[in-house]
């Protein structure tokens, strides 16, 4: 007969049989010992009990752990919210939904500065090395609530999609009730730049300011200058309203005012910008590169052209 403990201890079998095959069976108690048998029990038992002390100790410890980390989630939620580090500066990832942004916003009492850029973007790269990486940039997160998208990741490209975005870097700014403040804004690309255009949309010069002037006052021309500055490249027909509504205004002044001048230089700019754009996104995928005239966007923009030559008059 063989009896041993459980699997665990297999090289501390205890074999009763194999040394009674040739001779007589020892008494079933020795007197002053205890036989084999009960010694093989007892550390068994004994064994058991170390198992099963083990045991709770782990449960507590994994219990204790478990109720430390709720604990902590639940009180500072902020502190899970996804992040990325840029230089020594923490900022909010696409990781996180905008609603849930706002809520913290509005908490913190701060609008969002949030930046769209892109890894193959050269342009973003550059403003990541030479800006965001820079320790001052703290003086900046001061100031706001910041969020970086990057566009190469699936919860980046609905942000992007969201917010129509087609260009990066793009930089955007959100009152904490959601409202954009600036929709693409062109700072100076440094600290103190960034800086100074936060410091300016806190004051309340921004472009939903500017637009909303407009709605009141169309003869507001400061206010129709800083829309066609802010949206051009965005937004040919809105920038060309503004722009022409200046120019109109201006016609008959003589001197001419700075103002018309300054609406000429600029919508000259978007129409050579605008048309290079027209053919050279016809001219993708194409073997021939076509004529500008025929493309189906070319009237809107030579309608505008026409007028720019009409103010030189």
């Amino acid at each position: 007969m063989e009896i041993s403990l459980k699997p665990r201890f297999h090289n501390h079998k205890i074999i009763l049989c194999e040394n009674q095959i040739s001779r007589p069976s020892p008494p079933a108690v020795i007197p002053g010992e205890m036989d084999l048998l009960s010694v093989a029990r007892q550390q068994a038992l004994k064994t058991q009990g170390e198992e099963k002390k083990l045991k709770q100790k782990l449960v507590f410890l994994l219990v204790g752990l478990v109720g430390f980390v709720g604990l902590s989630w639940g009180v500072e939620k902020d502190a899970s919210a996804p992040t990325v580090t840029i230089g020594s500066t923490a900022w909010y990832s696409q990781e996180i939904a905008h609603e849930e942004l706002l809520k913290i916003a509005r908490k913190e009492k701060k609008p969002i500065l949030t930046v769209f850029s892109a890894l193959w973007c050269n342009p973003c790269r550059h403003l990541k090395e030479e800006t965001f990486k820079k320790g001052a940039f703290k003086t900046v997160a001061e100031k706001v609530i910041l969020q970086y998208i990057e566009q190469t990741t699936p919860n980046g490209q609905a942000y992007c999609e969201q917010f129509a975005i087609t260009s990066y870097p793009t930089m955007k700014i959100f009152s904490p009730e959601g409202e954009q403040l600036e929709e693409y804004g062109m700072p100076e690309r440094s600290v103190e730049g960034f800086n100074q255009w936060i410091d300016k949309v806190k004051s309340g010069d921004h472009l939903l300011a500017a637009r909303r002037n407009v709605e009141k006052n169309p003869h507001d021309l400061a206010a129709r200058m800083k829309l066609a500055r802010s949206i051009g490249y965005y937004r040919m027909e809105e920038a060309f309203t503004h722009l022409d509504a200046i120019l109109d205004s201006d016609q008959a002044a003589k001197p001419r005012p700075d103002s018309f001048h300054e609406a000429m230089e600029l919508k000259g700019q978007l129409a050579a910008y605008y048309l290079n754009q027209l053919s050279y996104n016809r001219a993708k995928g194409s073997s021939s590169r076509p004529s500008v005239t025929t493309l189906p966007e070319y009237p809107a923009l030579k309608r505008h052209m026409d007028r720019l030559f009409e103010s030189y008059a």
